[in-house]
């Protein structure tokens, strides 16, 4: 969050460095070109081969110019996706932080890579443009056309020593910043590993607790049905219960019944037995032998 921005504002910083040591490193180029090229030459040489070479300097010109212009919008576009991604990445949540923090660390690398390319680019601009400007002033001068005066320069030397000392020492801050980020990175992407664990931890426990479940309704299911069975066996044995008393209570009155005619049977043996006694008795008897 605030160290990717830091790191955005400083590598801003860098690059408007970059464009200022550019202008300033421009006007210092003009020495350089003029002790380079001979003035005297060009002055002698004829006036319609020299404005031709101008003529051929313009269109070489022309296509540089576009060409960096292209690279120019290029590196626009770039900057304008890398200044989208860090919006993005202010209100992105800890997951997706992760990923748009990876996409805008290769943006900022094209961004970085294209800048440092056009540094070139933009100084062999000028240098062609100076250039073009010098054979053009020779050319005005010897057609009698007065030209603008070159204002007196100043020592731009400790000014660029200056800004490239700030300029290390961004670099400096850029590269601990980009470590801390790393290491943050590093720090979500093990927290990231952590919840990923703790999910798949839950979702086992999530499983188990489903069949657990579904063997408790398989268990319910189970126990109705034996509840339903029982309660037709109880139907079923309910009026067998009722014949059995039915039948229990009927041999229990023919046992009595059995038991009276036992009864009967044993006194008239008794009966039988006492009449043959007095019979025996009678017929020993004086008065009936005599």
């Amino acid at each position: 969050g605030q160290k990717t921005e830091l790191l955005g504002f400083i590598t801003t910083q860098q690059e408007n460095q970059n464009k200022l040591k550019e202008y300033l490193t421009g006007n210092l180029i003009n020495d350089e070109i003029e002790n380079k090229i001979d003035v005297s030459a060009l002055e002698n040489l004829p006036l319609a081969e020299l404005e031709e070479i101008v003529a051929n300097m313009q269109r070489d010109l022309a296509k540089i110019e576009r060409f960096v212009n292209e690279q120019e919008e290029e590196l626009t576009w770039k900057s304008e996706a890398v200044a989208e991604l860090n919006e993005k990445l202010k209100n992105a949540s800890v997951l997706d932080s992760v990923a748009i923090a990876e996409e805008l660390a290769e943006e900022q690398e094209c961004k970085k890579m294209l800048d440092e390319t056009l540094i070139g680019q933009r100084r062999q601009l000028r240098e062609r443009k100076q250039i073009l400007a010098l054979h053009q002033d020779i050319i005005n001068r010897r057609q009698g056309i007065a030209c603008p005066q070159v204002e007196s320069r100043l020592d731009l030397e400790p000014i660029l020593t200056s800004l490239e000392e700030q300029q290390a020492s961004n670099q400096l801050q850029q590269e601990r910043l980009r470590q801390e980020i790393t290491a943050i990175k590093q720090k979500i992407a093990q927290l990231e590993q952590e919840i990923a664990t703790q999910v798949k931890q839950q979702a086992m426990q999530v499983e188990q607790l489903q069949v657990q479940k579904q063997e408790y309704k398989n268990s319910c299911l189970h126990y109705q049905e034996l509840e339903t069975q029982l309660n037709t066996y109880n139907e079923l044995i309910q009026p067998l219960e009722n014949n059995f008393a039915t039948i229990s209570q009927s041999i229990e009155q023919f046992n009595s019944l059995i038991a009276q005619i036992k009864e009967g049977t044993n006194l008239q043996s008794q009966t039988l037995n006492e009449m043959q006694n007095t019979y025996q008795k009678l017929a020993k008897s004086p008065a009936l032998t005599s």
